[in-house]
Parts: C-alpha cells; structure tokens; sequence
C-alpha cells in the first residue's frame, strides 16, 4: 500500500518517515508538494495514486496565529480542503492529525472523544473547521488529537526536551506553569498507534496521548529527573502573558481507543525516559 506524506520535515512527519514499516511512502517536501496552492496539490494528484493519505503538515504556531489568522487558516484549513478535493475521486483513506487542544475550557477532568469542543484559540479552531471538512468530505478518514508531542532529532528547532535540558543544566532554578496541564506525548508512541489503527484500518476520531497528566511545571520536573539533574523547578509568579488564550486543560483520555481494545500507548513518564536515554546517549557519541 502507498502513502502520501505531508509535513515530512515536522515532528510527526519525520518520525512517520522513519519508522512506517510495510508501506510504500511518498513523502514529498513542502517545495515538491505546497498543499496552499491548489494548482500544485492538482498537478501532484495527477501523477500519485496513494492508497493512504497521512496530512501531518500544519502551521503550528499557536501564538502568532493569534495576529495571523489568514496564515494560519491557509495551511491548516485551506490546505487540507486541497488535499480532499485534489484526491477525492481516487477516495483513498484519509489520516488527519489534529490536536487535544481543540476541546476548550469546559471542563477540569480529561476529555474524552464524545465531549463537544469549543476551542478557545485560531490555531485550535481551524484544526476544528479542519477535521470538520474530513468528516464532511471524505468516506475514510482518521482523525487524532494528540497532546503535547516530544521526541524527533535532538538538534531540531522545536525540541521541547533538549531545549529544557540545555536550561536546566545551566540553571540552579527553572520556572513554569503550575496551572496548565496536559498529556506529554512521545512522536514514537504516536507512530505506533497510526501502524495498528491503519493495520485494522480504522476509521473515526480517535485521541492519541500517552496516558498520565502533568502541569508544564511538573513535566519539566520529569524532564530534569530524567537526565538525573538538579534543577529545581518553581512555580512562575503570575500568569504567563500570552496572546491565544489558550485552555489550561489540555488533558484527554484516549477513551474510543480503550473501548477498542486497541490503545498502545504507554504512560509519558516510560516514554520520556526512553527519550532522555537516547538524547543522552547521542550527547555522549558526539562528545
């Protein structure tokens, strides 16, 4: 069988990339494929028949989405609209990756995949409008709301957890939000469950976290356990200044995938520390 791959260089894509096993991948770069400019989704769609379409690429950047809202509905919006109607005659199965972060404010208890969502943000909302169109237009589709994703190559511009690790290691003390809380969600755990549900080809809406909650202070406190540091990590005083309001429960269960029988998602503080222990061993190869 034959994937199309969007957002090959992002955190997900790259993972997917790498790992996919038994499956044909096209996985063209953002110059190959521009999923913004309808012509050149066509064009591509004239020369690719994929059994499988997996659309990772997402402008991801919750604040400035805030004050660039048209940027932002383009790729996330408009660029899966391109993707569907591009291939929908050849109807192959549809795989859209969405986020937690699209249910809002309305409760303080993880969310589970039946609760309606009110995001709060234009980022979360046009991931909303966009698993929208999926479910409106395309017979086969996925849909998962992942949560705060970690892993990929250590050196990659948005590595949460070398980015923290380099802090701490300088730093007798560290500040963050005691108050948000979420599902750290390890890249790897996340392309595993996308090889089962496609193995049983399944279709819906799916969330796909690790299982355990943490608030941003205490999952950097786990990221400073992990690399066996000092650091303390404090409470920041006050709120942090941010333009998107966003939600401060981003917390879900994966609840369709336990009534499946079919979540392998492990708990974060497993998977972290299997990421810290790679991060470390390549620190220490380079060295």
């Amino acid at each position: 069988m034959t994937i199309l791959l969007t957002g090959v260089n992002g955190l997900l894509g790259s993972r997917l990339k790498a790992l996919l096993n038994g499956y044909t991948l096209i996985a063209p770069s953002r110059s190959d494929l521009d999923i913004t400019d309808a012509a050149s989704v066509q064009a591509f769609a004239g020369i690719t028949s994929p059994d499988i379409i997996l659309h990772c690429a997402a402008y991801t950047d919750v604040e400035r989405a805030e004050t660039d809202v048209e940027g932002c509905y383009k790729v996330n919006v408009a660029g899966t609209m391109n993707l569907i109607q591009a291939f929908h005659t050849k109807q192959p199965k549809f795989v859209f990756i969405s986020s937690t972060g699209v249910y809002g404010k309305e409760k303080t208890r993880p969310y589970v995949e039946g609760d309606v969502p009110k995001p709060t943000t234009i980022y979360h909302q046009s991931k909303l409008e966009a698993e929208q169109l999926v479910k409106q237009h395309c017979h086969n589709f996925l849909i998962l709301r992942t949560g705060w994703l970690f892993g990929g190559p250590v050196h990659a511009p948005k590595n949460f957890i070398y980015k923290r690790y380099l802090e701490a290691k300088d730093q007798a003390f560290l500040h963050s939000n005691p108050i948000q809380r979420g599902n750290p969600t390890f890249v790897d755990d996340v392309v595993r469950q996308i090889e089962l549900l496609l193995e049983k080809d399944c279709m819906g809406l799916y969330n796909c976290v690790n299982q355990g909650d943490a608030s941003r202070l205490e999952y950097i406190q786990h990221i400073v356990q992990a690399f066996g540091l000092s650091t303390q990590v404090l409470p920041v005083e006050g709120r942090f200044q941010r333009k998107a309001d966003v939600s401060d429960n981003e917390m879900a269960e994966n609840f369709y995938l336990n009534l499946m029988g079919l979540n392998v998602m492990p708990h974060f503080e497993q998977s972290l520390h299997t990421y810290a222990d790679k991060v470390k061993a390549q620190l220490s190869a380079s060295t």
